[in-house]
Protein backbone atom coordinates (compact mmCIF):
# COMPACT_ATOMS: atom_id res chain seq x y z
CA UNK A 1 0.00 0.00 0.00
CA UNK A 2 1.95 3.00 -1.24
CA UNK A 3 1.84 6.37 0.44
CA UNK A 4 -0.98 8.32 -1.18
CA UNK A 5 -0.78 11.81 -2.67
CA UNK A 6 -3.20 12.86 0.05
CA UNK A 7 -0.79 11.65 2.74
CA UNK A 8 2.10 13.53 1.17
CA UNK A 9 0.00 16.68 0.89
CA UNK A 10 -0.94 16.44 4.57
CA UNK A 11 2.69 16.58 5.65
CA UNK A 12 2.17 13.40 7.69
CA UNK A 13 4.61 10.61 6.82
CA UNK A 14 2.25 7.79 7.85
CA UNK A 15 -0.97 7.10 9.70
CA UNK A 16 -0.42 7.38 13.47
CA UNK A 17 -3.49 6.64 15.60
CA UNK A 18 -3.47 7.99 19.17
CA UNK A 19 -0.50 10.20 18.44
CA UNK A 20 -0.15 13.01 20.93
CA UNK A 21 1.46 14.22 24.09
CA UNK A 22 1.87 11.25 26.39
CA UNK A 23 0.75 11.75 29.94
CA UNK A 24 0.18 9.68 33.03
CA UNK A 25 -3.40 8.47 32.65
CA UNK A 26 -5.18 6.11 35.06
CA UNK A 27 -1.93 4.76 36.53
CA UNK A 28 -0.70 3.21 33.28
CA UNK A 29 1.57 0.31 34.12
CA UNK A 30 3.00 0.14 30.62
CA UNK A 31 2.60 1.66 27.17
CA UNK A 32 3.07 0.09 23.76
CA UNK A 33 3.21 0.90 20.06
CA UNK A 34 2.24 -1.23 17.07
CA UNK A 35 4.21 -0.42 13.91
CA UNK A 36 2.92 -1.91 10.65
CA UNK A 37 5.29 -1.69 7.69
CA UNK A 38 4.38 -1.51 4.02
CA UNK A 39 6.41 -4.69 3.49
CA UNK A 40 8.29 -7.04 5.75
CA UNK A 41 11.57 -5.91 7.32
CA UNK A 42 14.24 -8.52 6.62
CA UNK A 43 15.52 -10.31 9.68
CA UNK A 44 19.12 -8.98 9.39
CA UNK A 45 17.75 -5.39 9.44
CA UNK A 46 15.46 -5.72 12.46
CA UNK A 47 18.05 -5.13 15.17
CA UNK A 48 19.01 -1.77 13.68
CA UNK A 49 15.35 -0.74 13.82
CA UNK A 50 14.69 -1.68 17.43
CA UNK A 51 18.04 -0.50 18.79
CA UNK A 52 17.11 3.07 17.98
CA UNK A 53 13.86 3.04 19.97
CA UNK A 54 13.96 5.70 22.70
CA UNK A 55 13.44 4.85 26.36
CA UNK A 56 11.07 3.71 27.67
CA UNK A 57 9.69 2.40 24.36
CA UNK A 58 12.72 0.14 24.09
CA UNK A 59 11.67 -2.12 26.97
CA UNK A 60 10.61 -5.06 24.80
CA UNK A 61 10.32 -5.62 21.06
CA UNK A 62 8.36 -8.31 19.22
CA UNK A 63 8.43 -8.95 15.48
CA UNK A 64 5.63 -10.85 13.73
CA UNK A 65 3.99 -11.44 10.37
CA UNK A 66 7.32 -11.94 8.58
CA UNK A 67 8.57 -8.54 9.68
CA UNK A 68 5.41 -6.61 8.75
CA UNK A 69 4.52 -5.89 12.39
CA UNK A 70 6.71 -4.61 15.21
CA UNK A 71 5.40 -4.17 18.74
CA UNK A 72 7.47 -2.25 21.28
CA UNK A 73 6.49 -1.56 24.87
CA UNK A 74 7.83 0.03 28.02
CA UNK A 75 9.36 -2.16 30.75
CA UNK A 76 6.89 -3.74 33.14
CA UNK A 77 8.97 -3.37 36.31
CA UNK A 78 7.71 0.15 37.06
CA UNK A 79 4.88 2.43 36.04
CA UNK A 80 5.22 4.17 32.71
CA UNK A 81 5.60 7.70 34.05
CA UNK A 82 8.52 6.81 36.30
CA UNK A 83 10.41 5.43 33.31
CA UNK A 84 9.76 8.63 31.36
CA UNK A 85 10.87 10.66 34.38
CA UNK A 86 14.09 8.67 34.63
CA UNK A 87 14.87 9.18 30.94
CA UNK A 88 13.82 12.82 30.50
CA UNK A 89 13.43 14.37 33.95
CA UNK A 90 15.81 16.78 35.73
CA UNK A 91 18.01 13.88 36.86
CA UNK A 92 17.89 11.97 33.58
CA UNK A 93 19.89 8.78 33.72
CA UNK A 94 20.14 8.62 37.50
CA UNK A 95 18.79 5.41 39.09
CA UNK A 96 15.42 5.59 40.77
CA UNK A 97 14.96 4.87 44.44
CA UNK A 98 14.32 1.14 44.98
CA UNK A 99 15.35 0.40 41.40
CA UNK A 100 15.99 -3.30 40.97
CA UNK A 101 13.93 -4.26 44.03
CA UNK A 102 11.07 -6.72 43.76
CA UNK A 103 8.06 -4.49 44.48
CA UNK A 104 4.40 -5.44 44.53
CA UNK A 105 1.93 -3.59 42.30
CA UNK A 106 0.66 -1.74 45.37
CA UNK A 107 4.20 -0.69 46.38
CA UNK A 108 4.93 0.43 42.83
CA UNK A 109 1.77 2.52 42.69
CA UNK A 110 2.55 4.17 46.02
CA UNK A 111 6.18 4.81 45.15
CA UNK A 112 5.66 5.95 41.55
CA UNK A 113 2.84 8.37 42.32
CA UNK A 114 5.61 10.89 43.07
CA UNK A 115 6.48 10.93 39.37
CA UNK A 116 3.69 13.05 37.93
CA UNK A 117 4.96 14.06 34.53
CA UNK A 118 5.16 17.66 33.49
CA UNK A 119 4.60 18.74 29.91
CA UNK A 120 8.37 19.05 29.51
CA UNK A 121 9.09 15.35 30.14
CA UNK A 122 6.06 14.19 28.18
CA UNK A 123 7.01 16.37 25.21
CA UNK A 124 10.63 15.20 25.30
CA UNK A 125 9.53 11.58 25.12
CA UNK A 126 6.96 12.26 22.40
CA UNK A 127 9.57 14.09 20.31
CA UNK A 128 12.07 11.25 20.74
CA UNK A 129 9.47 8.68 19.70
CA UNK A 130 8.50 10.69 16.61
CA UNK A 131 12.14 11.13 15.63
CA UNK A 132 12.81 7.41 15.90
CA UNK A 133 9.73 6.41 13.88
CA UNK A 134 10.44 9.02 11.20
CA UNK A 135 14.02 7.76 10.90
CA UNK A 136 12.81 4.17 10.59
CA UNK A 137 10.24 5.24 7.98
CA UNK A 138 13.01 6.63 5.79
CA UNK A 139 14.60 3.17 5.63
CA UNK A 140 11.54 0.91 5.89
CA UNK A 141 8.25 2.50 4.85
CA UNK A 142 5.68 2.55 7.66
CA UNK A 143 1.99 2.21 6.83
CA UNK A 144 0.48 2.52 10.31
CA UNK A 145 1.42 3.19 13.93
CA UNK A 146 -1.05 2.67 16.76
CA UNK A 147 -0.22 3.82 20.29
CA UNK A 148 -1.63 1.59 23.00
CA UNK A 149 -2.73 2.75 26.46
CA UNK A 150 -3.58 6.34 25.93
CA UNK A 151 -2.29 9.67 24.75
CA UNK A 152 -3.71 13.11 24.15
CA UNK A 153 -5.00 13.04 20.61
CA UNK A 154 -3.62 15.84 18.43
CA UNK A 155 -3.88 17.01 14.82
CA UNK A 156 -1.77 14.12 13.48
CA UNK A 157 -4.04 11.58 15.17
CA UNK A 158 -7.22 13.34 14.04
CA UNK A 159 -5.95 13.33 10.44
CA UNK A 160 -5.07 9.64 10.84
CA UNK A 161 -8.54 8.79 12.11
CA UNK A 162 -10.03 10.17 8.90
CA UNK A 163 -7.71 7.84 6.97
CA UNK A 164 -9.10 4.71 8.64
CA UNK A 165 -11.79 3.93 6.03
CA UNK A 166 -9.58 4.42 2.97
CA UNK A 167 -6.18 3.24 4.22
CA UNK A 168 -6.36 1.38 7.53
CA UNK A 169 -9.32 -0.93 6.86
CA UNK A 170 -7.81 -2.24 3.57
CA UNK A 171 -4.51 -2.76 5.40
CA UNK A 172 -6.23 -4.72 8.19
CA UNK A 173 -8.08 -6.81 5.61
CA UNK A 174 -4.78 -7.62 3.92
CA UNK A 175 -3.10 -8.59 7.20
CA UNK A 176 -6.05 -10.75 8.23
CA UNK A 177 -6.15 -12.51 4.87
CA UNK A 178 -2.44 -13.32 5.12
CA UNK A 179 -2.11 -13.93 8.84
CA UNK A 180 0.51 -16.43 9.95
CA UNK A 181 -0.22 -19.37 12.27
CA UNK A 182 1.64 -19.22 15.60
CA UNK A 183 4.92 -21.11 15.75
CA UNK A 184 5.74 -23.45 18.59
CA UNK A 185 8.43 -21.14 19.97
CA UNK A 186 6.25 -18.00 19.99
CA UNK A 187 4.26 -16.83 22.99
CA UNK A 188 0.57 -16.86 22.16
CA UNK A 189 0.24 -13.15 22.96
CA UNK A 190 3.11 -12.39 20.57
CA UNK A 191 1.80 -14.43 17.64
CA UNK A 192 1.05 -12.82 14.29
CA UNK A 193 -2.69 -13.40 14.62
CA UNK A 194 -2.79 -11.86 18.10
CA UNK A 195 -0.87 -8.76 17.05
CA UNK A 196 -3.12 -8.30 14.01
CA UNK A 197 -6.15 -8.67 16.29
CA UNK A 198 -4.85 -6.06 18.73
CA UNK A 199 -3.99 -3.58 15.96
CA UNK A 200 -7.50 -4.05 14.57
CA UNK A 201 -9.14 -3.49 17.93
CA UNK A 202 -7.10 -0.34 18.61
CA UNK A 203 -7.65 1.15 15.15
CA UNK A 204 -11.42 0.72 15.20
CA UNK A 205 -11.67 2.01 18.76
CA UNK A 206 -9.72 5.12 17.72
CA UNK A 207 -12.05 5.73 14.77
CA UNK A 208 -15.12 5.70 16.98
CA UNK A 209 -13.63 8.22 19.35
CA UNK A 210 -14.68 10.78 16.73
CA UNK A 211 -17.38 9.01 14.71
CA UNK A 212 -20.83 7.65 15.53
CA UNK A 213 -21.09 3.95 14.57
CA UNK A 214 -24.76 4.50 13.77
CA UNK A 215 -23.79 6.80 10.89
CA UNK A 216 -21.58 4.38 8.95
CA UNK A 217 -22.43 3.77 5.33
CA UNK A 218 -23.20 0.16 4.44
CA UNK A 219 -19.82 -0.59 2.83
CA UNK A 220 -17.78 0.70 5.76
CA UNK A 221 -20.17 -0.92 8.26
CA UNK A 222 -19.67 -4.33 6.67
CA UNK A 223 -15.89 -3.94 6.26
CA UNK A 224 -15.40 -2.89 9.88
CA UNK A 225 -17.65 -5.67 11.08
CA UNK A 226 -15.68 -8.24 9.12
CA UNK A 227 -12.24 -7.18 10.36
CA UNK A 228 -13.42 -6.79 13.96
CA UNK A 229 -15.10 -10.19 13.96
CA UNK A 230 -11.92 -11.67 12.49
CA UNK A 231 -9.88 -10.13 15.29
CA UNK A 232 -12.22 -11.32 17.99
CA UNK A 233 -12.18 -14.79 16.45
CA UNK A 234 -8.55 -15.07 17.51
CA UNK A 235 -9.39 -14.65 21.18
CA UNK A 236 -8.69 -10.94 21.49
CA UNK A 237 -10.58 -9.62 24.47
CA UNK A 238 -12.77 -6.55 24.28
CA UNK A 239 -13.77 -4.00 26.84
CA UNK A 240 -17.43 -3.11 27.36
CA UNK A 241 -17.47 -0.36 24.72
CA UNK A 242 -16.02 -2.62 22.05
CA UNK A 243 -18.39 -5.42 22.98
CA UNK A 244 -21.27 -3.01 22.33
CA UNK A 245 -19.68 -1.94 19.05
CA UNK A 246 -19.23 -5.55 17.97
CA UNK A 247 -22.88 -6.25 18.71
CA UNK A 248 -23.86 -3.22 16.63
CA UNK A 249 -21.63 -4.27 13.73
CA UNK A 250 -23.30 -7.67 13.67
CA UNK A 251 -26.55 -5.98 12.69
CA UNK A 252 -27.38 -5.18 9.06
CA UNK A 253 -26.16 -1.76 8.00
CA UNK A 254 -28.73 1.02 8.14
CA UNK A 255 -30.15 1.90 4.72
CA UNK A 256 -28.04 4.57 3.02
Amino acid sequence: MAVTKKAKASGRPFVFLNHGLWSYIDEIKSAGWYVVFESGVAEPDRASVTQGAPPPAAGRAVWAHDGRILYVESPLDRYFDSHVWKAYGPNAGAPLEDEGDELTDEELAEHDEDFQLTKREAQAFSDALDAWLTSVHQRHAIALVVAWNGSRTDAWSKWSIEEVPSRVIPLLQELEANRRPPSEDTRRDDSSEQLVARVTRAAIAAYFELHDPKKLDATLHDAMGDVLRGAMGHGEQTDASLQRLLRYLRKPAAPG
